[in-house]
C-alpha cells in the first residue's frame, strides 16, 4: 500500500495570507476539492437535510463564500505542481440561489481555463437553478461546461423526502429536480447531469431503484450515495440507532 505524498502547495499562501490548504483540499489520489461556501441556508427555518453537518461543523451563521482570487490561485500552483486532474467543487446552499448557480459557473469556467480543457473534469454539486435561471445563464453554462454536474436530491420517495430534506421538499422535490436536469442537459449534453441519492435507512433498496430507473430512462445519470452518519447532524452516529424504517 502506498499513499500520495504531501502536495508542496499545502505550505504556501494565497496573496491574500489564507493557507492553500484551506482553499483546495485533494482528496483520494488526483481530486482537488473546493468548498465554495461553508454554510448552509436551510439551517434557518429548520429546512435542512437531516443527516448534514456542515453548520455545526464550520460553526457559520452566513454565508462564508470562498474569495474567487484565492481559487483561482491555488488552482493555478496546484495544477503546475501536476497534483490533481479532477476537481469537486461543493458547498451549501446559499442564502440567494441565483448568486449560487453564477459563482459555480464562474469558478468552474476559470479552472477549466487554467487546465486548458473543453469540460470541467469531475463531479460539481449545485442546488438545482430554476428553468428560468438555466435559460438566462445559458452562455456561462456553456463557458462552464461541466462534465458532470450533479443535483442531489438525495431521497426519492416523497413523504420521506419531506420527512428528511424538508428544504429539498419544498423547492418542489423530484419534480423540480428533474426538471432542472432535464433543461441542463439541453445545454451540457446527455451524460453531464446527474441526481444524487443518499441511500440511508428511511428508504427502501425499492424505492432507490425505482427512482435510479425513472431518471436513467430520461438520460439522467443516477447516483446512488451510501449514508454516513456525521458528528452534529440530526440523524448522528450517535442518533442513528433511533431513526426508525417504516
Amino acid at each position: 500500500v502506498s499513499f500520495p505524498s504531501r502536495p508542496n502547495y499545502y505550505n504556501l499562501r494565497t496573496s491574500s495570507g489564507t493557507p492553500m490548504r484551506q482553499v483546495g483540499q485533494l482528496l483520494g489520489l488526483n481530486c482537488l476539492g473546493i468548498i465554495i461556501n461553508s454554510y448552509c441556508a436551510r439551517w434557518e427555518g429548520k429546512k435542512y437535510c437531516k443527516f448534514c453537518n456542515i453548520n455545526p461543523t464550520t460553526n457559520q451563521k452566513s454565508d462564508n463564500i470562498r474569495d474567487f482570487n484565492e481559487i483561482d490561485e491555488t488552482v493555478r500552483v496546484a495544477h503546475d505542481e501536476g497534483v490533481f486532474n479532477l476537481v469537486n467543487l461543493t458547498g451549501g446552499t446559499w442564502s440567494d440561489p441565483e448568486e449560487e448557480f453564477t459563482s459555480y459557473l464562474q469558478v468552474a469556467r476559470n479552472i477549466k481555463q487554467i487546465m486548458g480543457l473543453e469540460r470541467l473534469p469531475g463531479v460539481s454539486s449545485i442546488n438545482p437553478p430554476d428553468l428560468e435561471m438555466i435559460a438566462r445563464y445559458e452562455n456561462m453554462l456553456k463557458e462552464a461546461n461541466f462534465d458532470l454536474v450533479t443535483y442531489n436530491l438525495e431521497v426519492w420517495n416523497r413523504s420521506k423526502l419531506e420527512q428528511v430534506c424538508p428544504g429539498k421538499h419544498k423547492l418542489g422535490g423530484r419534480d423540480f429536480y428533474i426538471a432542472s436536469a432535464r433543461k441542463t442537459m439541453e445545454t451540457l449534453g446527455t451524460g453531464h447531469v446527474g441526481i444524487i441519492f443518499t441511500v440511508g435507512p428511511w428508504e427502501s433498496v425499492e424505492s432507490v431503484l425505482e427512482g435510479c430507473s425513472t431518471l436513467a430512462q430520461q438520460g439522467i445519470l443516477p447516483i446512488p450515495v451510501v449514508f454516513h452518519p456525521g458528528k452534529g447532524a440530526e440523524y448522528s452516529r450517535e442518533k442513528f440507532a433511533e431513526i426508525v424504517v417504516k
